[in-house]
């Protein structure tokens, strides 16, 4: 059976396919400092961090070889316009939902503080936060963040079930460690009603 082929508007470029600035500049950046809390923040960085970043970063290099933007000897700060971002998220839309959009645009700030630690790219990490929010509020109101497919990209989170935000979990179905707690905590002679009230005594009042 001849293995999956993951759509190109969806791959990640692997690092060792970077054009060679960008995998100087990433072996530059992981090298640990002479001064300790000094040097770059990918040297302090987890290595389930750094898969993250070097993942977000390959899908940014696969859209620009897409669009026709991608210029190997260009340095990777040179990249990274507010102009090409908008573009870069209007396409990101159409395959991915919301919440993997801001994931995107904030491994990429990342690997950008990483890349050229000497710009500022707090802008980048704005652009992730606002998009996240919207995504939050139009999940609370139970729409789906993105028109796309969730499906299109690993990390999309699932478009949430009306019905199951607005259920209470009965107390029959809480979990077992939750419900100890919960008569551990009730005193001899109290007794709770179906409308949820719990009744000391004859005295009634909301827990």
């Amino acid at each position: 059976m001849s293995a999956r082929i993951r759509p190109p508007s969806t791959r990640c470029l692997p690092l060792r396919e970077w054009p060679l600035p960008d995998q100087a500049a990433w072996t530059a950046a992981l090298r640990p400092a002479d001064v300790p809390d000094q040097g770059s923040v990918a040297a302090h960085w987890s290595d389930a961090t750094r898969r993250m970043v070097v993942g977000g970063y390959g899908r940014w290099l696969t859209w620009l070889g897409e669009r026709s933007l991608l210029d190997p000897p260009t340095a990777p700060g040179k990249r990274v316009t507010q102009e090409q971002l908008s573009l870069y998220v209007a396409d990101l839309r159409e395959t991915v939902a919301e919440f993997t959009v801001a994931a995107r645009v904030e491994q990429l700030g990342n690997a950008m503080r990483a890349l050229a630690p000497e710009q500022n790219w707090h802008w980048l990490q704005r652009m992730a936060d606002q998009i996240r929010a919207r995504a939050k509020a139009d999940r609370k109101l139970g729409q789906r963040p993105s028109s796309a497919d969730p499906r299109g990209d690993d990390e999309s989170a699932a478009t949430p079930n009306t019905t199951m935000l607005n259920r209470c979990l009965p107390l029959a179905e809480w979990p077992a460690l939750d419900r100890a707690a919960w008569n551990a905590a009730l005193q001899p002679g109290d007794v709770l009603d179906p409308g949820g009230w719990r009744l000391p005594g004859r005295s009634r009042h909301r827990r």
